[in-house]
Protein backbone atom coordinates (compact mmCIF):
# COMPACT_ATOMS: atom_id res chain seq x y z
CA UNK A 1 0.00 0.00 0.00
CA UNK A 2 1.31 3.61 -0.75
CA UNK A 3 1.02 6.30 1.39
CA UNK A 4 2.61 9.69 0.71
CA UNK A 5 2.73 12.88 3.39
CA UNK A 6 3.11 16.55 1.52
CA UNK A 7 1.72 19.75 1.86
CA UNK A 8 -1.52 20.81 0.70
CA UNK A 9 -2.02 23.37 -1.85
CA UNK A 10 -4.12 26.42 -0.18
CA UNK A 11 -7.16 26.96 -2.16
CA UNK A 12 -8.08 30.83 -3.40
CA UNK A 13 -10.89 31.62 -4.83
CA UNK A 14 -11.55 33.96 -7.84
CA UNK A 15 -14.57 35.91 -9.68
CA UNK A 16 -16.05 34.65 -13.04
CA UNK A 17 -13.08 34.48 -15.80
CA UNK A 18 -12.91 37.59 -17.55
CA UNK A 19 -12.22 37.74 -21.45
CA UNK A 20 -9.05 36.16 -22.57
CA UNK A 21 -8.55 34.50 -19.01
CA UNK A 22 -9.16 30.69 -17.81
CA UNK A 23 -12.49 29.56 -17.50
CA UNK A 24 -14.35 26.30 -16.33
CA UNK A 25 -17.43 27.41 -19.16
CA UNK A 26 -15.36 26.07 -21.58
CA UNK A 27 -14.01 21.96 -21.70
CA UNK A 28 -10.81 20.36 -22.39
CA UNK A 29 -10.03 17.30 -23.25
CA UNK A 30 -12.77 15.11 -21.64
CA UNK A 31 -11.98 11.79 -19.18
CA UNK A 32 -13.83 10.31 -17.15
CA UNK A 33 -12.28 8.14 -13.89
CA UNK A 34 -12.82 6.95 -10.61
CA UNK A 35 -10.32 6.90 -7.68
CA UNK A 36 -9.23 3.52 -8.15
CA UNK A 37 -8.43 3.63 -12.02
CA UNK A 38 -6.45 6.53 -10.85
CA UNK A 39 -4.76 4.32 -8.02
CA UNK A 40 -2.59 3.49 -11.11
CA UNK A 41 -0.57 6.41 -12.36
CA UNK A 42 -2.51 8.14 -15.24
CA UNK A 43 -0.45 10.18 -18.14
CA UNK A 44 -1.32 12.66 -20.61
CA UNK A 45 1.02 14.22 -23.46
CA UNK A 46 0.29 18.03 -23.82
CA UNK A 47 1.77 20.94 -25.45
CA UNK A 48 2.39 23.59 -22.31
CA UNK A 49 1.77 26.89 -22.60
CA UNK A 50 -0.81 29.83 -23.54
CA UNK A 51 -1.71 33.42 -24.46
CA UNK A 52 -3.50 34.43 -21.12
CA UNK A 53 -0.96 36.33 -18.68
CA UNK A 54 -2.47 35.05 -15.22
CA UNK A 55 -1.72 38.14 -13.20
CA UNK A 56 -4.25 39.65 -15.90
CA UNK A 57 -7.10 37.71 -14.78
CA UNK A 58 -7.53 38.26 -11.11
CA UNK A 59 -4.70 35.67 -10.03
CA UNK A 60 -1.50 36.70 -7.95
CA UNK A 61 0.37 34.24 -9.96
CA UNK A 62 2.85 34.66 -12.66
CA UNK A 63 2.88 32.59 -16.07
CA UNK A 64 0.51 32.22 -19.21
CA UNK A 65 -2.34 29.50 -19.94
CA UNK A 66 -4.76 28.77 -22.68
CA UNK A 67 -8.82 30.29 -22.02
CA UNK A 68 -9.72 26.76 -22.06
CA UNK A 69 -8.34 23.98 -19.82
CA UNK A 70 -6.36 21.56 -21.19
CA UNK A 71 -8.18 19.10 -20.02
CA UNK A 72 -12.06 17.91 -18.07
CA UNK A 73 -11.45 14.90 -15.80
CA UNK A 74 -15.11 13.99 -14.47
CA UNK A 75 -14.26 11.66 -11.29
CA UNK A 76 -16.17 9.69 -8.99
CA UNK A 77 -15.42 7.41 -5.80
CA UNK A 78 -12.56 9.16 -4.53
CA UNK A 79 -13.67 9.74 -1.10
CA UNK A 80 -10.72 7.76 0.71
CA UNK A 81 -8.02 9.33 -1.45
CA UNK A 82 -6.22 12.77 -2.53
CA UNK A 83 -5.05 13.65 -6.11
CA UNK A 84 -1.39 14.70 -7.28
CA UNK A 85 -1.12 16.16 -9.95
CA UNK A 86 2.04 16.92 -11.50
CA UNK A 87 3.88 18.10 -15.14
CA UNK A 88 7.23 16.49 -16.24
CA UNK A 89 8.39 19.21 -19.29
CA UNK A 90 11.03 20.74 -21.50
CA UNK A 91 10.26 24.17 -20.26
CA UNK A 92 9.40 26.25 -17.18
CA UNK A 93 5.35 24.65 -16.20
CA UNK A 94 3.16 26.13 -14.60
CA UNK A 95 -0.36 24.18 -13.24
CA UNK A 96 -3.79 25.56 -12.35
CA UNK A 97 -6.81 23.79 -11.67
CA UNK A 98 -10.39 24.61 -10.88
CA UNK A 99 -11.56 21.43 -8.44
CA UNK A 100 -15.00 19.86 -8.85
CA UNK A 101 -16.51 22.73 -6.24
CA UNK A 102 -14.88 25.69 -8.40
CA UNK A 103 -12.03 26.77 -6.34
CA UNK A 104 -8.66 27.12 -7.97
CA UNK A 105 -5.07 25.94 -7.18
CA UNK A 106 -1.74 27.03 -8.70
CA UNK A 107 1.69 25.67 -8.32
CA UNK A 108 5.24 26.79 -10.21
CA UNK A 109 7.96 24.48 -9.26
CA UNK A 110 7.05 22.15 -6.80
CA UNK A 111 7.69 18.77 -8.73
CA UNK A 112 11.40 20.12 -9.39
CA UNK A 113 13.36 21.02 -12.57
CA UNK A 114 10.94 24.35 -12.46
CA UNK A 115 8.32 21.89 -13.18
CA UNK A 116 4.48 21.98 -10.80
CA UNK A 117 2.92 19.99 -8.61
CA UNK A 118 -0.29 20.02 -6.61
CA UNK A 119 -2.14 17.88 -4.31
CA UNK A 120 -5.61 17.75 -3.90
CA UNK A 121 -7.68 16.79 -0.83
CA UNK A 122 -11.16 16.57 -0.03
CA UNK A 123 -14.18 14.47 -1.68
CA UNK A 124 -16.32 18.17 -1.98
CA UNK A 125 -12.74 19.08 -4.29
CA UNK A 126 -12.14 16.04 -6.42
CA UNK A 127 -16.11 14.38 -6.74
CA UNK A 128 -17.13 15.87 -10.15
CA UNK A 129 -15.40 18.09 -12.59
CA UNK A 130 -11.79 18.98 -11.97
CA UNK A 131 -10.16 21.67 -15.01
CA UNK A 132 -6.54 21.45 -15.43
CA UNK A 133 -4.75 24.21 -17.38
CA UNK A 134 -0.73 23.15 -18.33
CA UNK A 135 0.63 26.81 -19.02
CA UNK A 136 4.34 28.14 -18.98
CA UNK A 137 6.23 30.27 -16.64
CA UNK A 138 7.64 33.02 -19.45
CA UNK A 139 4.31 32.26 -22.25
CA UNK A 140 6.48 30.52 -24.71
CA UNK A 141 5.89 26.40 -25.19
CA UNK A 142 6.57 22.78 -25.50
CA UNK A 143 6.22 19.28 -25.07
CA UNK A 144 5.12 18.28 -21.87
CA UNK A 145 3.57 15.25 -19.54
CA UNK A 146 0.31 15.04 -17.26
CA UNK A 147 0.85 12.87 -14.47
CA UNK A 148 -2.47 12.17 -12.34
CA UNK A 149 -2.66 9.64 -9.52
CA UNK A 150 -4.43 8.78 -6.33
CA UNK A 151 -3.34 7.91 -3.02
CA UNK A 152 -5.10 6.63 0.23
CA UNK A 153 -6.00 9.37 2.49
CA UNK A 154 -5.41 7.74 5.59
CA UNK A 155 -3.76 4.24 6.53
CA UNK A 156 -5.33 0.98 6.71
CA UNK A 157 -5.71 -0.93 9.90
CA UNK A 158 -1.86 -2.34 10.32
CA UNK A 159 -1.32 -5.96 9.31
CA UNK A 160 0.56 -8.15 11.17
CA UNK A 161 4.66 -7.33 10.57
CA UNK A 162 7.43 -9.48 11.78
CA UNK A 163 9.21 -8.17 14.49
CA UNK A 164 11.12 -4.99 13.57
CA UNK A 165 14.95 -5.01 13.21
CA UNK A 166 16.06 -1.76 15.88
CA UNK A 167 16.10 1.14 13.70
CA UNK A 168 20.12 1.69 12.89
CA UNK A 169 20.12 -2.11 12.05
CA UNK A 170 21.46 -3.31 8.43
CA UNK A 171 18.86 -4.26 5.77
CA UNK A 172 18.12 -7.97 5.63
CA UNK A 173 16.32 -10.30 4.07
CA UNK A 174 14.76 -11.84 7.17
CA UNK A 175 12.40 -9.14 6.59
CA UNK A 176 10.11 -8.85 3.83
CA UNK A 177 8.55 -5.56 2.27
CA UNK A 178 5.67 -5.10 0.24
CA UNK A 179 4.97 -8.08 -1.69
CA UNK A 180 4.24 -8.22 -5.36
CA UNK A 181 4.35 -10.99 -8.03
CA UNK A 182 5.57 -10.92 -11.34
CA UNK A 183 6.19 -12.46 -14.28
CA UNK A 184 9.27 -12.15 -16.42
CA UNK A 185 6.38 -11.45 -19.50
CA UNK A 186 4.65 -8.99 -17.30
CA UNK A 187 8.20 -7.10 -16.68
CA UNK A 188 8.42 -6.97 -20.55
CA UNK A 189 6.46 -3.69 -19.96
CA UNK A 190 8.28 -1.75 -17.51
CA UNK A 191 6.70 -1.86 -13.85
CA UNK A 192 7.00 1.50 -11.69
CA UNK A 193 6.15 1.54 -8.06
CA UNK A 194 6.46 4.26 -5.65
CA UNK A 195 8.61 4.37 -2.98
CA UNK A 196 9.85 6.96 0.51
CA UNK A 197 13.76 6.85 -0.47
CA UNK A 198 16.34 7.14 2.60
CA UNK A 199 17.05 5.24 5.82
CA UNK A 200 18.99 5.01 8.56
CA UNK A 201 22.01 2.48 8.58
CA UNK A 202 25.10 3.58 6.71
CA UNK A 203 25.95 0.42 4.43
CA UNK A 204 29.20 0.79 5.02
CA UNK A 205 29.22 -1.02 7.86
CA UNK A 206 26.80 -3.91 6.68
CA UNK A 207 27.68 -7.01 4.84
CA UNK A 208 25.46 -6.08 2.15
CA UNK A 209 28.50 -3.71 1.48
CA UNK A 210 27.54 -0.15 -0.59
CA UNK A 211 27.39 3.34 0.25
CA UNK A 212 24.99 5.85 1.75
CA UNK A 213 22.21 5.06 3.78
CA UNK A 214 19.26 2.34 3.73
CA UNK A 215 16.52 0.87 6.08
CA UNK A 216 16.91 -2.41 7.25
CA UNK A 217 13.19 -3.75 5.69
CA UNK A 218 13.36 -3.90 2.11
CA UNK A 219 11.33 -1.52 0.45
CA UNK A 220 9.22 -4.10 -1.55
CA UNK A 221 9.90 -7.64 -2.51
CA UNK A 222 9.19 -9.04 -5.76
CA UNK A 223 8.18 -12.70 -6.37
CA UNK A 224 9.65 -13.45 -9.63
CA UNK A 225 8.74 -16.27 -11.89
CA UNK A 226 9.44 -17.20 -15.63
CA UNK A 227 12.81 -15.01 -15.42
CA UNK A 228 14.97 -17.85 -17.31
CA UNK A 229 13.07 -16.67 -20.94
CA UNK A 230 15.11 -13.14 -20.70
CA UNK A 231 18.55 -12.33 -21.21
CA UNK A 232 18.95 -9.41 -18.30
CA UNK A 233 16.46 -7.48 -15.91
CA UNK A 234 17.11 -3.91 -15.34
CA UNK A 235 16.23 -2.24 -12.10
CA UNK A 236 16.54 1.63 -11.71
CA UNK A 237 15.71 4.77 -9.65
CA UNK A 238 14.35 7.94 -10.70
CA UNK A 239 13.83 10.78 -7.85
CA UNK A 240 14.86 14.43 -6.83
CA UNK A 241 17.87 13.24 -4.34
CA UNK A 242 20.97 11.10 -4.95
CA UNK A 243 19.72 7.64 -4.61
CA UNK A 244 21.38 4.30 -4.11
CA UNK A 245 19.69 0.84 -4.89
CA UNK A 246 20.33 -2.30 -2.92
CA UNK A 247 18.89 -5.80 -4.30
CA UNK A 248 19.13 -9.73 -2.51
CA UNK A 249 18.75 -11.86 -5.20
CA UNK A 250 16.65 -15.01 -4.74
CA UNK A 251 19.92 -16.78 -4.13
CA UNK A 252 20.73 -14.54 -1.56
CA UNK A 253 23.48 -12.46 -3.76
CA UNK A 254 24.03 -8.84 -3.17
CA UNK A 255 23.86 -6.12 -5.36
CA UNK A 256 24.37 -2.49 -5.11
CA UNK A 257 24.41 0.93 -6.99
CA UNK A 258 24.65 4.28 -6.73
CA UNK A 259 25.21 6.46 -9.89
CA UNK A 260 24.99 4.35 -12.79
CA UNK A 261 22.08 5.56 -14.18
CA UNK A 262 22.94 9.04 -14.85
CA UNK A 263 21.70 12.60 -12.58
CA UNK A 264 22.74 10.88 -9.18
CA UNK A 265 20.54 8.09 -10.02
CA UNK A 266 21.32 4.69 -9.52
CA UNK A 267 20.91 1.52 -12.35
CA UNK A 268 21.11 -2.59 -12.15
CA UNK A 269 21.51 -4.56 -14.69
CA UNK A 270 20.93 -8.31 -13.31
CA UNK A 271 21.54 -11.78 -15.56
CA UNK A 272 18.35 -12.97 -15.89
CA UNK A 273 18.30 -17.13 -15.67
CA UNK A 274 16.00 -19.50 -13.84
CA UNK A 275 18.01 -18.17 -11.18
CA UNK A 276 16.35 -14.89 -10.50
CA UNK A 277 13.15 -17.36 -9.91
CA UNK A 278 12.19 -16.52 -6.36
CA UNK A 279 11.88 -13.40 -3.83
CA UNK A 280 13.99 -10.37 -4.59
CA UNK A 281 14.46 -8.00 -2.27
CA UNK A 282 15.04 -4.01 -3.37
CA UNK A 283 15.79 -1.31 -0.94
CA UNK A 284 16.05 2.63 -2.32
CA UNK A 285 18.32 4.60 0.03
CA UNK A 286 19.92 7.94 -0.23
CA UNK A 287 24.05 8.76 -0.64
CA UNK A 288 23.66 11.62 2.04
CA UNK A 289 20.87 10.00 4.53
CA UNK A 290 18.25 12.40 3.60
CA UNK A 291 14.68 10.78 2.22
CA UNK A 292 12.82 11.92 -0.91
CA UNK A 293 9.76 9.86 -3.01
CA UNK A 294 11.20 8.41 -5.95
CA UNK A 295 10.21 6.33 -8.77
CA UNK A 296 11.56 2.42 -8.73
CA UNK A 297 11.17 0.67 -12.22
CA UNK A 298 11.57 -2.93 -13.08
CA UNK A 299 11.83 -4.14 -16.69
CA UNK A 300 12.88 -7.54 -18.23
CA UNK A 301 14.83 -7.00 -21.55
CA UNK A 302 15.72 -9.12 -25.00
CA UNK A 303 13.76 -12.61 -24.60
CA UNK A 304 15.66 -15.81 -25.01
CA UNK A 305 16.15 -17.05 -28.91
CA UNK A 306 13.40 -14.60 -29.80
CA UNK A 307 14.70 -11.57 -31.96
CA UNK A 308 13.87 -8.55 -30.92
CA UNK A 309 10.85 -7.19 -32.70
CA UNK A 310 11.86 -4.58 -35.92
CA UNK A 311 10.25 -2.63 -38.04
CA UNK A 312 10.66 -1.54 -41.38
CA UNK A 313 12.25 2.11 -42.75
CA UNK A 314 10.56 3.70 -45.64
CA UNK A 315 11.76 3.41 -49.16
CA UNK A 316 12.88 5.64 -50.69
CA UNK A 317 14.53 9.88 -49.05
CA UNK A 318 12.62 10.55 -45.76
CA UNK A 319 13.49 13.08 -42.40
CA UNK A 320 13.99 11.89 -38.81
CA UNK A 321 11.78 13.89 -36.09
CA UNK A 322 11.42 13.20 -32.43
CA UNK A 323 8.40 12.95 -30.62
CA UNK A 324 10.48 15.50 -28.45
CA UNK A 325 10.91 18.38 -31.11
CA UNK A 326 8.55 17.07 -34.01
CA UNK A 327 6.19 19.88 -32.85
CA UNK A 328 8.95 22.26 -32.86
CA UNK A 329 10.07 21.22 -36.79
CA UNK A 330 13.43 19.92 -35.61
CA UNK A 331 14.84 17.16 -37.99
CA UNK A 332 18.17 14.89 -37.53
CA UNK A 333 20.54 16.08 -39.45
CA UNK A 334 23.90 14.12 -41.06
CA UNK A 335 27.03 16.48 -41.31
CA UNK A 336 30.23 15.37 -43.48
CA UNK A 337 32.63 13.18 -42.01
CA UNK A 338 35.32 14.69 -40.28
CA UNK A 339 33.03 17.99 -39.73
CA UNK A 340 31.34 17.10 -35.98
CA UNK A 341 28.46 14.75 -35.38
CA UNK A 342 24.59 14.24 -36.46
CA UNK A 343 22.67 16.78 -35.02
CA UNK A 344 18.85 17.84 -34.42
CA UNK A 345 18.30 21.20 -36.95
CA UNK A 346 15.20 23.58 -38.20
CA UNK A 347 13.46 21.22 -40.54
CA UNK A 348 14.07 22.23 -44.04
CA UNK A 349 14.63 21.79 -47.54
CA UNK A 350 18.59 20.87 -47.29
CA UNK A 351 20.16 17.24 -48.52
CA UNK A 352 21.71 16.81 -45.36
CA UNK A 353 18.42 16.27 -43.80
CA UNK A 354 16.91 13.86 -46.30
CA UNK A 355 17.80 10.07 -45.08
CA UNK A 356 18.10 7.05 -46.72
CA UNK A 357 17.51 2.88 -45.33
CA UNK A 358 19.81 0.70 -47.03
CA UNK A 359 18.83 -2.75 -46.12
CA UNK A 360 21.48 -4.79 -44.56
CA UNK A 361 21.10 -8.54 -43.42
CA UNK A 362 19.11 -9.45 -40.18
CA UNK A 363 16.78 -6.84 -40.36
CA UNK A 364 19.92 -3.73 -39.86
CA UNK A 365 20.06 -0.80 -42.33
CA UNK A 366 22.70 2.03 -42.87
CA UNK A 367 21.88 5.08 -43.10
CA UNK A 368 22.74 7.91 -45.37
CA UNK A 369 22.11 11.11 -46.14
CA UNK A 370 20.98 12.83 -50.15
CA UNK A 371 24.06 15.21 -48.89
CA UNK A 372 26.63 12.08 -48.15
CA UNK A 373 25.80 9.10 -50.16
CA UNK A 374 27.61 10.09 -52.88
CA UNK A 375 30.87 10.23 -50.57
CA UNK A 376 29.66 6.69 -48.87
CA UNK A 377 29.19 8.01 -45.70
CA UNK A 378 26.75 6.40 -43.18
CA UNK A 379 25.68 7.16 -39.83
CA UNK A 380 27.82 5.67 -36.89
CA UNK A 381 26.30 5.36 -33.67
CA UNK A 382 29.22 5.61 -31.30
CA UNK A 383 28.40 4.29 -27.52
CA UNK A 384 27.99 6.11 -24.51
CA UNK A 385 30.47 8.83 -23.90
CA UNK A 386 32.25 7.09 -26.21
CA UNK A 387 36.07 8.42 -27.31
CA UNK A 388 34.58 9.44 -30.56
CA UNK A 389 32.89 12.50 -30.39
CA UNK A 390 31.94 12.13 -26.88
CA UNK A 391 29.04 9.36 -27.30
CA UNK A 392 27.41 11.19 -30.53
CA UNK A 393 26.15 9.96 -33.33
CA UNK A 394 28.47 10.91 -36.74
CA UNK A 395 28.69 10.84 -40.26
CA UNK A 396 32.01 7.98 -41.54
CA UNK A 397 32.98 6.35 -44.56
CA UNK A 398 30.68 3.20 -44.62
CA UNK A 399 32.13 0.17 -43.59
CA UNK A 400 31.72 -3.41 -41.98
CA UNK A 401 31.50 -1.98 -38.40
CA UNK A 402 28.56 -3.00 -35.76
CA UNK A 403 28.21 0.37 -35.10
CA UNK A 404 26.92 1.48 -38.17
CA UNK A 405 24.07 -1.71 -38.57
CA UNK A 406 21.08 0.37 -37.25
CA UNK A 407 17.45 -1.36 -36.02
CA UNK A 408 14.26 0.40 -35.55
CA UNK A 409 12.35 -1.35 -32.81
CA UNK A 410 9.00 -0.22 -32.73
CA UNK A 411 7.65 1.67 -29.95
CA UNK A 412 3.80 2.32 -30.94
CA UNK A 413 2.00 5.33 -32.75
CA UNK A 414 4.12 4.75 -35.52
CA UNK A 415 7.17 5.66 -33.82
CA UNK A 416 10.01 3.77 -33.44
CA UNK A 417 13.76 3.75 -31.38
CA UNK A 418 16.62 3.60 -32.96
CA UNK A 419 19.37 1.21 -31.69
CA UNK A 420 22.85 -0.19 -33.48
CA UNK A 421 24.40 -4.11 -33.63
CA UNK A 422 26.97 -2.74 -31.49
CA UNK A 423 24.91 -1.31 -28.12
CA UNK A 424 21.64 -2.96 -28.79
CA UNK A 425 22.65 -5.72 -26.22
CA UNK A 426 23.97 -2.75 -23.73
CA UNK A 427 20.58 -1.44 -23.90
CA UNK A 428 21.37 1.66 -25.90
CA UNK A 429 19.47 3.69 -27.49
CA UNK A 430 19.94 7.00 -30.41
CA UNK A 431 18.52 10.51 -28.25
CA UNK A 432 17.44 13.12 -30.64
CA UNK A 433 18.19 16.74 -28.31
CA UNK A 434 16.72 20.16 -29.39
CA UNK A 435 18.53 22.88 -31.28
CA UNK A 436 21.46 23.65 -29.54
CA UNK A 437 20.69 21.58 -26.30
CA UNK A 438 22.55 21.59 -23.04
CA UNK A 439 23.80 17.73 -24.04
CA UNK A 440 26.93 18.08 -26.71
CA UNK A 441 25.24 21.02 -28.08
CA UNK A 442 22.04 19.38 -29.65
CA UNK A 443 23.76 16.47 -31.19
CA UNK A 444 22.19 13.37 -31.45
CA UNK A 445 23.65 10.62 -29.29
CA UNK A 446 23.57 7.12 -27.21
CA UNK A 447 21.72 6.63 -24.31
CA UNK A 448 20.44 3.88 -22.06
CA UNK A 449 16.81 3.21 -23.74
CA UNK A 450 14.29 4.99 -21.52
CA UNK A 451 10.76 5.94 -21.76
CA UNK A 452 11.85 9.23 -22.79
CA UNK A 453 10.24 11.50 -26.28
CA UNK A 454 13.89 12.04 -27.40
CA UNK A 455 14.62 8.40 -28.13
CA UNK A 456 10.74 8.15 -29.87
CA UNK A 457 11.45 8.56 -33.56
CA UNK A 458 9.56 9.22 -36.70
CA UNK A 459 10.15 8.69 -40.42
CA UNK A 460 8.27 11.48 -42.43
CA UNK A 461 8.44 10.69 -46.05
CA UNK A 462 9.89 13.44 -48.07
CA UNK A 463 7.63 13.49 -50.91
CA UNK A 464 6.63 16.93 -50.67
CA UNK A 465 9.89 18.14 -51.92
CA UNK A 466 9.46 16.31 -54.96
CA UNK A 467 5.90 17.07 -55.44
CA UNK A 468 6.58 21.00 -55.31
CA UNK A 469 8.30 23.49 -58.16
CA UNK A 470 8.80 26.14 -56.00
CA UNK A 471 9.89 27.67 -59.90
CA UNK A 472 6.01 27.33 -60.90
CA UNK A 473 3.19 29.88 -60.53
CA UNK A 474 1.20 30.36 -57.44
CA UNK A 475 -1.58 28.57 -59.37
CA UNK A 476 0.14 25.34 -60.12
CA UNK A 477 2.15 25.29 -56.70
CA UNK A 478 -1.36 25.78 -54.71
CA UNK A 479 -2.83 22.71 -56.96
CA UNK A 480 0.49 20.42 -56.03
CA UNK A 481 -0.37 21.36 -52.26
CA UNK A 482 -3.71 20.58 -52.69
CA UNK A 483 -2.39 17.25 -54.43
CA UNK A 484 -0.35 16.36 -50.90
CA UNK A 485 -3.27 17.15 -48.88
CA UNK A 486 -1.65 20.45 -47.02
CA UNK A 487 -4.15 23.26 -47.90
CA UNK A 488 -7.81 22.32 -46.01
CA UNK A 489 -6.50 21.19 -42.93
CA UNK A 490 -9.32 20.14 -40.20
CA UNK A 491 -7.85 22.82 -37.88
CA UNK A 492 -11.08 22.27 -35.84
CA UNK A 493 -12.30 24.35 -32.97
CA UNK A 494 -13.94 24.32 -30.53
CA UNK A 495 -17.78 26.02 -29.97
CA UNK A 496 -17.51 29.51 -29.85
CA UNK A 497 -13.28 29.55 -29.42
CA UNK A 498 -10.37 30.96 -31.56
CA UNK A 499 -8.01 28.68 -29.16
CA UNK A 500 -6.20 25.82 -30.88
CA UNK A 501 -6.30 22.64 -29.07
CA UNK A 502 -3.29 20.12 -28.22
CA UNK A 503 -4.54 18.16 -31.36
CA UNK A 504 -4.86 21.65 -33.78
CA UNK A 505 -1.40 22.49 -32.44
CA UNK A 506 -0.06 19.38 -33.92
CA UNK A 507 -1.61 19.73 -37.44
CA UNK A 508 -0.50 23.19 -37.40
CA UNK A 509 3.18 21.67 -36.99
CA UNK A 510 2.80 19.81 -39.69
CA UNK A 511 1.08 22.69 -42.04
CA UNK A 512 4.77 24.49 -41.10
CA UNK A 513 6.62 21.37 -41.85
CA UNK A 514 5.18 21.08 -45.42
CA UNK A 515 5.70 24.72 -46.22
CA UNK A 516 9.36 24.50 -45.15
CA UNK A 517 9.55 20.61 -46.63
CA UNK A 518 8.24 22.44 -50.32
CA UNK A 519 10.74 25.09 -50.02
CA UNK A 520 8.07 27.75 -49.43
CA UNK A 521 9.27 29.42 -46.69
CA UNK A 522 9.90 32.68 -48.33
CA UNK A 523 6.72 32.81 -50.63
CA UNK A 524 3.40 34.59 -49.23
CA UNK A 525 -0.05 32.93 -47.94
CA UNK A 526 -3.14 33.70 -46.91
CA UNK A 527 -4.55 32.29 -43.69
CA UNK A 528 -8.23 31.93 -44.19
CA UNK A 529 -10.58 31.57 -40.93
CA UNK A 530 -14.07 30.20 -41.24
CA UNK A 531 -17.15 29.23 -38.61
CA UNK A 532 -20.37 27.43 -38.97
CA UNK A 533 -23.49 29.04 -39.46
CA UNK A 534 -24.72 29.28 -35.85
CA UNK A 535 -24.86 32.83 -34.08
CA UNK A 536 -24.85 36.73 -35.83
CA UNK A 537 -23.39 36.68 -38.99
CA UNK A 538 -21.42 39.75 -37.80
CA UNK A 539 -20.09 37.72 -35.06
CA UNK A 540 -18.71 35.02 -36.92
CA UNK A 541 -16.79 37.22 -39.16
CA UNK A 542 -14.89 38.45 -36.07
CA UNK A 543 -14.26 35.17 -34.80
CA UNK A 544 -12.94 33.65 -38.19
CA UNK A 545 -10.35 36.66 -38.08
CA UNK A 546 -9.52 35.50 -34.84
CA UNK A 547 -8.89 31.83 -35.69
CA UNK A 548 -6.79 32.89 -38.69
CA UNK A 549 -4.96 35.23 -36.99
CA UNK A 550 -4.75 32.00 -33.81
CA UNK A 551 -2.56 29.84 -36.83
CA UNK A 552 -0.64 32.22 -37.76
CA UNK A 553 0.69 33.29 -34.02
CA UNK A 554 1.47 29.28 -33.55
CA UNK A 555 3.53 29.74 -37.24
CA UNK A 556 5.62 32.56 -36.11
CA UNK A 557 5.85 32.33 -32.59
CA UNK A 558 6.49 28.26 -32.26
CA UNK A 559 7.92 27.60 -36.21
CA UNK A 560 9.31 30.74 -36.88
CA UNK A 561 7.58 31.61 -39.44
CA UNK A 562 7.78 34.81 -41.17
CA UNK A 563 4.46 37.12 -39.95
CA UNK A 564 5.27 40.14 -42.84
CA UNK A 565 4.21 36.62 -45.18
CA UNK A 566 1.05 35.77 -43.46
CA UNK A 567 -2.12 37.34 -44.19
CA UNK A 568 -5.37 36.67 -42.08
CA UNK A 569 -8.90 36.44 -43.55
CA UNK A 570 -11.94 36.16 -42.10
CA UNK A 571 -14.89 34.53 -43.95
CA UNK A 572 -17.35 34.24 -41.11
CA UNK A 573 -20.05 31.56 -42.28
CA UNK A 574 -19.52 32.56 -45.76
CA UNK A 575 -17.86 29.50 -47.58
CA UNK A 576 -19.63 26.58 -45.56
CA UNK A 577 -17.63 23.41 -46.67
CA UNK A 578 -20.67 21.64 -45.52
CA UNK A 579 -23.77 23.36 -46.24
CA UNK A 580 -26.24 20.78 -45.52
CA UNK A 581 -24.93 20.46 -42.24
CA UNK A 582 -24.42 24.36 -41.60
CA UNK A 583 -24.00 23.94 -38.12
CA UNK A 584 -21.55 20.95 -38.45
CA UNK A 585 -17.96 20.84 -36.78
CA UNK A 586 -16.02 20.63 -40.15
CA UNK A 587 -17.24 24.22 -41.00
CA UNK A 588 -15.44 25.46 -38.26
CA UNK A 589 -11.99 25.45 -40.01
CA UNK A 590 -8.85 27.37 -41.33
CA UNK A 591 -7.82 27.09 -44.95
CA UNK A 592 -4.26 28.50 -46.83
CA UNK A 593 -3.86 29.97 -49.92
CA UNK A 594 -0.78 30.61 -51.70
CA UNK A 595 -0.76 34.72 -52.68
Amino acid sequence: MKFLATALFGLFAMSAAATACPTFNQTGASHTLTGQQLYSPQSYSVVAGGQNPLQNCGFSNSGYVTTAPDFSFYLSGMDQYYLVADVVSQCDAVLLINTANASWLFDDDSNGNLDPRIEIRGAANLNGRVDVWVGTYDGSYCNATLNMETWLAQAPAPQPQPQPQPQANCPSYAYTGQEVSLTGQQLYTPQRYNVNAGGPTPLATCPSGGLGYAYAVPHYSFYLSGMEGYQRLEIEVESQCDTTLLVNTPTTQWYFDDDSRGNLQPLLNLASSDALNGRLDVWVGTYDGATCLGVLELETWEPVNVAPPFMALPEGYFRLTTMFREGFSECLEGNQAASGPAFMDRCQNVTGQLWRAVPADGGYYRLTTAFREGFNECLEGNQINGAAMSGAAFMDSCQDVSGQYWRAIPAGDGYFRLTTMFRENAGECLEGNQVNGATLNGAAFMDMCQDVSGQYWRAIPAELVQQVDIDATAEVIQGQLETAGMTNLPINFEFDSATLTPQARALVARLAQAIFDAGLAGRPFEVQGHTDASGAASYNLDLSNRRAQAVIEELVNVHGINRALLTPVGYGETRLINPSSPNAAENRRVEILLR
